[in-house]
């Protein structure tokens, strides 16, 4: 949710590489604030010089007003507060563990380690369940979070409680006649009625500065330099949900980073080298066709159109997968649905219906085999249907540094391709495959090799980056081009 900078949790939505410092991904499911009263200001003595020994005599100290002070007793009474919430706290968080460490070693039910629908992980119990929180002063803030994160049926009130506010909302837009409105109070998801999708609201061209372009362009000019001069580079950017003009959200925001602001910028960042290769789609009712409803990814068709634009501008015929589509037998909500607390729309993950048998694939080293829809990509069997009904919508190859494909119906002068990706790549790597000899789909936040190096080293025909900027801007991807 993902994001500028890392502001979407893809997000993907569920990669956990350490991004260059910059303005944040923001938690999947963003929660109303609290509002605190200020607390009060602390000024020390350190530096002040009594009357004493300035040599001047002290004025009297004005007579105390009784109405303005508080009783003798008052400070004690909140100390005595304090320690009584500190106790609580303490004793529930103990009886958290017991029953958290007894139900595990009798094979019994556990606390929940992260929630899908917040797209995170809860605070881990080792965090309060040890002396040193305490001597250092942070037991009461993590066992405040610890208890919030373990709440009964915490998704459930975080989807109530959105929903109440929505109803206030759909109430109050009745006679103006919106079709569109905020997921709820405070909410960048935007629910939008007549296509039936949830989009994030767009980002101002101010999210982007002047450095973060300047890391993107000095990263690609170090992984074009002392490289092979008949390689043919591209680079595709992904449309995200939040620059696409196409969104009837993209008018909500004045002065946005559209897709076109965001090309003119990478035309002025990216070496000359590298062709750019326009992915933008122009009717709101075929972005809705090719992305996800209530996610920021591809669904498969609109990778095969990516992949056709891309393949052009390289001179090759574009793989004929035909007509034929399969669909993941149950509803999905993605990214956007789950930071919007909205289980109003869902999305349906579909599949080219074309066999993969040419294909010999490789992960991290390891032969591994294609699954199929119902399956992760290249996973050793394991099922991808999830418990919870919020589960991703998006195939991750999560992890995977390095995954290669070796085409058995494509001749060695058909080529090699290295496909530089994140998590739109995820359902690409094969498509792209069917295209060569060899492919090689490779994600720089994760691999900790030099990319240069790889280049140099496997005989590379072409190279495409296909995915969003925020990737590149990634601390462990730059240090992968740079290398």
């Amino acid at each position: 949710m993902q994001d500028a900078k890392g502001k979407h949790l893809e997000a993907d939505e569920n990669h956990s590489a350490q991004k260059a410092p910059t303005t944040s991904h923001a938690p999947e499911a963003k929660l109303i604030p609290m509002s605190h009263a200020p607390g009060a200001k602390l000024i020390s003595d350190a530096g002040c010089m009594s009357a004493a020994d300035s040599g001047e005599s002290a004025p009297d100290a004005p007579a105390p007003d009784s109405a303005d002070t508080l009783p003798p007793d008052a400070f004690a009474k909140q100390a005595a507060h304090r320690n009584a919430t500190f106790v609580a706290l303490a004793f529930l968080v103990l009886a958290l563990v017991i029953i958290n460490v007894g139900g595990g070693m009798l094979g019994a039910w556990q606390l929940p380690k992260s929630s899908q629908l917040e797209g995170r992980d809860y605070i881990d119990m080792s965090k309060v369940s040890n002396l040193h929180s305490i001597r250092k002063g942070y037991f009461q803030s993590a066992a405040d979070s610890f208890c919030a994160d373990y709440v009964p049926a915490r998704d459930d009130v975080l989807l109530a409680n959105a929903e109440l506010q929505r109803s206030i909302i759909k109430t109050a837009r009745l006679p103006f006649g919106y079709d569109m409105y905020p997921s709820f109070y405070q909410s960048d998801r935007v629910i939008c009625e007549n296509l039936k999708a949830i989009y994030p609201l767009p980002l101002k061209k101010t999210e982007y500065d002047d450095d973060y372009w300047r890391r993107i362009s000095d990263a690609l000019e170090a992984l074009v330099a002392n490289t092979d001069a008949d390689i043919n580079w591209r680079l595709a950017l992904a449309e995200r949900a939040e620059m696409t003009v196409s969104a009837p959200t993209h008018d909500l925001v004045a002065n946005s980073a559209d897709y076109y602001y965001m090309q003119e910028m990478l035309s002025k960042s990216v070496p000359s080298q590298f062709e750019l290769v326009d992915l933008h789609i122009g009717d709101a009712l075929e972005y809705a066709r090719l992305y996800y409803r209530t996610d920021h990814h591809m669904q498969v068709l609109g990778s095969i159109d990516a992949i056709g634009r891309i393949m052009k501008s390289l001179g090759r015929e574009p793989f004929d997968f035909g007509e034929g589509y399969v669909a993941f037998d149950g509803q999905s909500f993605g990214s956007n649905a789950r930071v919007a607390l909205c289980d109003y729309y869902w999305d349906n993950i579909t599949d080219v219906d074309c066999p993969h048998s040419n294909l010999k694939i490789t992960c991290n080293g390891n032969k591994a085999d294609y699954h199929g829809i119902d399956r992760l990509w290249y996973d050793d069997g394991s099922s991808y249907r999830k418990k919870s009904r919020f589960a991703s919508v998006s195939f991750h190859n999560k992890h995977y540094k390095l995954i290669e494909f070796e085409n058995g119906n494509q001749p060695e002068s058909a080529g090699t391709l290295l496909l530089i990706g994140d998590s739109y790549t995820d359902n690409c790597g094969r498509l792209f495959a069917q295209h060569y000899h060899t492919t090689y789909e490779l994600d720089p936040r994760y691999y900790d090799g030099s990319l240069k190096e790889f280049i140099n080293s496997h005989d590379i025909d072409d190279v495409v980056i296909f995915s969003s900027t925020e990737a590149l801007d990634y601390e462990s991807a730059q240090a992968c081009f740079a290398s």
